[in-house]
C-alpha cells in the first residue's frame, strides 16, 4: 500500500500550496541499500529478452512514433547484461 494516494493531494489556490495529510517519514538504513539493489538486479534478471519486431534492443514502432528525444544506440544496452 503506498503511503500517499492521488487523490489525497489537493492545491489550495489561496495559499498557492499542495496539501497532503501527513505521511510517515519512516526511512531504510542505509545499510539496506545493498540489498534493494540486489532485488532490482534479480527482478531485471527475470525479464524476458528485449528482442522487438525490429530485432534485439529495438523500440516499439509505437514508441519510435511518441519519441521527440534523440536516443543514442549505448541507451539501448541495458547495463546489467554487460559484461
Amino acid at each position: 500500500e503506498p503511503p500517499l494516494h492521488l487523490d489525497q493531494v489537493r492545491y489550495d489556490a489561496a495559499r498557492g500550496a499542495m496539501v497532503r495529510p501527513a505521511v510517515d517519514h519512516t526511512r531504510a538504513p542505509e545499510t539496506a541499500l545493498a540489498g534493494y539493489l540486489d532485488a532490482a538486479r534479480a527482478l531485471l534478471q527475470q525479464e524476458p529478452g528485449w528482442d522487438g519486431p525490429e530485432g534485439h534492443g529495438a523500440l516499439s514502432a509505437e514508441f519510435e512514433h511518441l519519441r521527440w528525444f534523440e536516443l543514442p544506440d549505448v541507451c539501448l544496452s541495458p547495463p546489467w547484461q554487460s559484461g
